[in-house]
């Protein structure tokens, strides 16, 4: 089911903000630390939290478990003295509300909220060199990940489809496999990529490759379906043009067969490909929300189909600095100047 709204008080960088959703592609930018981050995580513990038929009694735990911070508490917005953080979300027909107070107590509220799909949450560093034996280690030992990179192994691990259903992944997956050059299959616990030069170790491959690699393992095994969410976090990372042209292409098909997508991204070319789709395509519907800091500092959103549709654009205002200072070395040359 589609998350469509949130909205946030008090809750980490966040004073007070309330956003809409698309059922397509949600496309988060914004300077580091305006909570981009913040906002997939916790989106991302609501809907995981929903799959499960204990609900609300998870989540506490799960919110731990993602941000780590010292105790829950800690999640509320830093001020002087007792306050409590809030966060809404509605979710598909139904809603889910939690409280988190400074004294480290939560309550959650729960309103007919049926999840149809799973959610999954792709960080920016990939796991596919780090898969083996990645999951034991997280249930036996204190380790310095969060627990999106433990469920994501575990959806890493599932087993690939039968029957219909993998034949139609198998179609899906096509574009990301001939740029591969090979197939993403699991042996025992290490992933090797199989193509037309050899069997190499997922470790071997290079980043950018073992990013979309584990794009098409999870579509693979069903672990990423339709009707389900899924959050990237800087999913162009170490990735080259090229790859993030495919990668671009291959979520809007994943969009128009209903499956809902947020990501956040730092890269000018990404969003101004994800644009396109949003100013000249019907399908699937993009939203566009930018994160800034207003005149007292808190943070704040605006949003829109399109990136023109931002008024506050960090993307799209480093890129125009960077042909003013084109300009004035230009400029510079041709007085003789070494600098403007």
């Amino acid at each position: 089911m589609p998350i469509k709204n949130v909205s946030l008080h008090e809750f980490g960088v966040f004073t007070d903000l309330k956003l809409d959703f698309c059922e397509g592609i949600n496309v988060l930018i914004g300077a580091n630390g305006t909570g981009k981050t913040h906002l997939l995580k916790v989106l991302y513990a609501l809907h995981s939290s929903l799959e499960h038929r204990e609900g609300t009694g998870l989540l506490g735990g799960k919110l731990e478990r993602i941000f780590r911070p010292d105790h829950i508490g800690r999640l509320v917005h830093r001020r002087v003295g007792v306050h409590s953080a809030r966060v809404s979300c509605a979710i598909g027909a139904g809603h889910i509300d939690f409280e988190i107070s400074t004294k480290e107590r939560l309550k959650a509220s729960l309103r007919a909220a049926t999840i149809g799909a799973p959610s999954l949450f792709i960080p920016s560093r990939e796991v596919l060199s780090t898969y083996e034996g990645f999951a034991s280690l997280y249930k036996n030992r204190e380790v310095a990940f969060d627990e999106t990179y433990y469920d994501l192994c575990v959806a890493l691990g599932l087993p690939a489809l039968r029957g219909p259903r993998g034949e139609k992944a198998a179609r899906l997956i096509e574009p990301i496999e001939s740029a591969l050059g090979g197939k993403v299959v699991l042996e025992g616990e290490r992933f090797y990529v199989k193509g037309r030069d050899g069997d190499f170790e997922a470790h071997l491959v290079s980043e950018g490759f073992r990013k979309i690699a584990m794009l098409a393992r999870l579509i693979t095994n069903g672990a990423l379906a339709q009707k389900g969410v899924l959050f990237w976090d800087e999913p162009e990372a170490n990735l080259n043009p090229q790859l993030a042209r495919v990668l671009i292409e291959f979520l809007s098909h994943l969009a128009q067969r209903d499956v809902q997508i947020f990501l956040a991204t730092h890269d000018t070319l990404v969003a101004q490909r994800l644009s396109l789709i949003g100013e000249y395509g019907s399908k699937p519907s993009i939203r566009f929300i930018g994160f800034f800091r207003g005149e007292g500092g808190e943070i704040e959103a605006d949003s829109g189909a399109a990136l023109s549709d931002l008024q506050h654009n960090p993307l799209l205002e480093e890129f125009t600095r960077f042909h003013e200072d084109e300009s004035k070395y230009f400029a510079g040359s041709l007085a003789g100047k070494v600098r403007p």
